[in-house]
């Protein structure tokens, strides 16, 4: 969704679609995350907000710290889009918060 979000974008996507964009690109690599670091390095989620911080902290022990990196960005990214309103948001930050997402999904497959 993130993606046909951002390869829709002309004179007829409004900021609230890239805002949207960007937090799914966002969610769509904290998911594939958590499954990757439950599965292959024991994480435990709580189903709780610090599950992001923990399952960051997770792959900063485990020796990933590129993921975590990225996973930092990104949540940064869509805290921005869905929290602050004053700062804009335009297509280019969406294809960012996209590219970082496949950043993250491909490091996962290898």
């Amino acid at each position: 969704m993130a993606e046909r979000l951002v390869n829709q974008a002309d004179s007829t996507v409004d900021e609230a679609s890239f805002r949207t964009a960007t937090s799914r690109a966002y969610y769509a690599a904290f998911g594939e995350s958590k499954d990757y670091a439950v599965r292959k390095l024991g994480f435990v989620a709580k189903g709780l907000p610090e599950d992001h911080t923990s399952l960051r902290e997770q792959f900063e022990r485990s020796g990933m710290h590129d993921v975590a990196q990225l996973l930092h960005r990104l949540r940064g990214w869509r805290n921005t889009c869905d929290y602050n309103s004053t700062v804009p948001v335009d297509v280019g930050y969406s294809i960012n918060a996209v590219a970082v997402a496949r950043k993250v999904l491909q490091r996962l497959k290898n």
